[in-house]
């Protein structure tokens, strides 16, 4: 199942090459300087806003964690905040399972083994949405994957949509917690 881009060309633009200018761009006008290198960087918060209006601010998000990191980054794990359909969500995740997502620098694989995992997880706790229409009608996890299929070509992804930053947030973290213990190529 590959999940469309439903806010190109209006929050970024759908042509590569025309998003590849605005990227160097970005660099080109970037204030951001990595001074610690630090290695042990595992995660990064970036704005989900038009890139008109934040893309800079999560370029520069991006191009640190890629200097930050060893660049073996097998999967990221993208949070997102759900704005349209909170009252179906409720205090529960919904997490993209399957396929891929396609971006204008091509499609960002799903790691099908921990979406499921994450899922199956927060099922356990009855904290777990199974319809993914709602992906559909969200912008704040697509786009996202444009940067991280610049910046980290071959990564995988794993899309989780949340509404809740109380005890739904507080199991996530554990369980994705719990998940990077065991592997910290996954960001």
């Amino acid at each position: 199942m590959k999940r469309e881009p439903r806010f190109s060309d209006s929050f970024y633009s759908s042509d590569p090459i025309i998003l590849k200018e605005q990227f160097v761009s970005f660099a080109s006008n970037s204030k951001y300087s990595n001074n610690n290198n630090n290695k042990d960087t595992i995660a990064l918060v970036s704005p989900h806003a038009g890139y008109s209006y934040s893309g800079n601010v999560a370029f520069s998000g991006f191009k640190s964690f890629s200097e930050c990191s060893d660049c073996s980054v097998s999967t990221f794990i993208i949070i997102g905040p759900c704005h349209r359909h909170g009252h179906s969500l409720k205090n529960k995740v919904c997490v993209w399972k399957k396929g891929a997502w396609k971006s204008p620098f091509g499609d960002c694989q799903i790691n099908e083994t921990i979406a499921g995992n994450i899922h199956r997880t927060m099922a356990m706790y009855d904290l777990a949405f199974v319809n993914t229409d709602i992906h559909n009608e969200e912008h704040s996890i697509e786009v996202q994957v444009p940067l991280v299929r610049y910046f980290f070509p071959h990564t995988r992804i794993v899309p989780v949509l949340i509404n809740d930053t109380g005890n739904t947030a507080r199991v996530l973290s554990s369980v994705i917690y719990d998940i990077m213990k065991t592997d910290r190529t996954i960001n």
